[in-house]
């Protein structure tokens, strides 16, 4: 394969019949993709560090289950931690309920992952008190906009690069979404309005291109968002034409 020599963190230890093996991923750098650079997240491009190593840092992660017996973590099996599992699963629905009973899982990778916990949440337990990725309950991204016609994960990331101007609330792309932020937003023209209850990077970019980083009482956000909404209101800054024909 052609391309770049890799770089540290594309370097691991994997472990196959026992046995470590070092493994280096090298990209191709002839194939046609939209991230040919290579860029990642802070996240994602640094995801292998976090695999178990017996000569890295995780070489202390935990193994085995534990459970807790007078106040002391013991490790025990697999099939003791499933057992006790469903046991006290079955104690708390004959006891209290199926609403007693809650599951929060994840939702990215493939739906072949999440089937079985899913499964046994809604199809074996039947609780409503299920929720996925960073949701209390099974909800959209963003409570409402749908409601009224606007799809949180709408805007491609072109918009972000021909946009004027970003109101940024709640979060730090430049941390979650490095990619959008580096390759789009920062090659982009708008001025950048990030909210937020502490001064991040991309807040400290933003101030620095000429944008705003309003700093909140954590809790707050929504307070400043009606109020931002009201004054628009109240001037009739508003875009009617657009908000009746797509909303």
């Amino acid at each position: 394969m052609s391309g770049k020599w890799p770089t540290p963190n594309q370097h691991n230890i994997v472990f196959a019949d026992g046995r470590p093996h070092h493994i280096i991923v090298i990209p191709d750098g002839d194939i046609r993709v939209v991230n040919k650079g290579g860029n990642h997240s802070i996240r994602g491009g640094n995801i292998c560090q976090k695999v178990y190593s017996p000569d890295k840092p995780t070489a202390d992660r935990l193994k085995t289950p534990l459970l807790r017996v007078r106040n002391t973590l013991q490790p025990i099996s697999w099939d003791d931690a499933l057992r006790i599992t469903a046991e006290v699963g079955r104690h708390v629905i004959d006891a209290y309920g199926e609403l007693a009973w809650g599951m929060k899982t994840y939702s990215y990778q493939f739906f072949e992952n999440t089937y079985a916990i899913t499964k046994l949440a809604l199809v074996a337990v039947e609780t409503p008190c299920w929720a996925h990725h960073d949701k209390p309950s099974a909800m959209a991204d963003a409570t409402g906009l749908e409601d009224i016609g606007i799809d949180s994960f709408g805007p491609s990331y072109e918009d972000y690069a021909l946009a004027e101007v970003l109101l940024i609330s709640g979060t730090d792309p430049y941390e979650t979404k490095t990619v959008l932020f580096t390759e789009w937003i920062m090659k982009g023209k708008a001025k950048v309005i990030m909210v937020l209850p502490r001064k991040s990077t991309g807040a400290a970019y933003a101030e620095k291109r000429g944008g705003l980083f309003l700093q909140i009482i954590p809790g707050t956000d929504t307070v400043l968002h009606n109020a931002l909404c009201r004054l628009i209101l109240e001037k009739g800054w508003e875009d009617r034409e657009f908000i009746k024909k797509w909303s």
